[in-house]
This record gives C-alpha cells, sequence and structure tokens, in this order.
C-alpha cells in the first residue's frame, strides 16, 4: 500500500483463535496496525 510508505514505524499483529476457542466454533482472526509514538494515521492501510 502506498500510503504505508509514510509511516515507516507501523508494525502489525494479529489476534487468533486459541484452541479452546477453536473447539467452540471460533474462526475468527483480528489484524490490527500499531503505530509508534502515539501518532494518528489520516491515510487508509486497505488497499
Amino acid at each position: 500500500n502506498e500510503h504505508a510508505d509514510k509511516y515507516p514505524t507501523l508494525r502489525t499483529s494479529y489476534g487468533m483463535p486459541s484452541e479452546g476457542t477453536w473447539q467452540e466454533g471460533d474462526r475468527r482472526i483480528d489484524c490490527f496496525v500499531i503505530v509508534d509514538g502515539g501518532n494518528k494515521l489520516k491515510d487508509s492501510l486497505i488497499g
């Protein structure tokens, strides 16, 4: 994504179902972006 190049300190992370919640039917994976220093993003990083 061309907007991500403006933010060199971006990190990505994700959360996945645990073995226990998978057995309960949880299939959701949450993906998120972390920006250092409390900076606010002004561009979409979806693309």
